[in-house]
């Protein structure tokens, strides 16, 4: 009986690692809402989650809206199609890698221009377009 290569089993795992990392992340930003609790908002006792995927969502959601703002939408669109590539074996992790780094370069550049050319972020309406990472580098560069 042939047995896969213990490389091509393990960028398979990865691969199927990403896609259920796609469906959090879609599910945790599609029910956003800014009063979760978060790195940036506290619920007292009794309050309730209001993110579908309970509190991690809530978290990730945050982290990412605060961070990117409407460019976190790109993280799924990578996860996706970086898991297929790679559990179909289209590519390897090491190229996985390096298409990661060109989207965070992306978002870096991307978030310096919602920030430049928008008051609020356009489609979570938070206060900072861009997130943080944008205004840092609109403002720093």
């Amino acid at each position: 009986m042939n047995e896969a290569p213990k490389g091509k089993v393990a960028t398979e795992v990865v691969g199927v690692l990403a896609l259920a990392a796609t469906a959090l992340t879609v599910i945790s930003l599609y029910s956003y809402e800014a009063n979760d609790p978060s790195f940036n908002s506290y619920l007292s006792s009794g309050g309730s989650v209001g993110n579908a995927a309970g509190i991690v969502g809530a978290w990730l959601a945050d982290l990412l809206v605060q961070g990117v703002g409407a460019l976190a939408w790109g993280l799924p669109l990578f996860l996706v199609g970086a898991g297929v590539a790679l559990v179909r074996g289209g590519v390897r992790l090491g190229k996985a890698a390096l298409n990661l780094f060109g989207l965070s370069s992306l978002l870096l550049a991307g978030g310096g221009l919602l920030h430049i050319g928008f008051e609020s972020d356009p489609l979570f309406g938070v206060p900072v377009a861009g997130g943080g990472l944008g205004a840092f580098v609109a403002d720093r560069l």
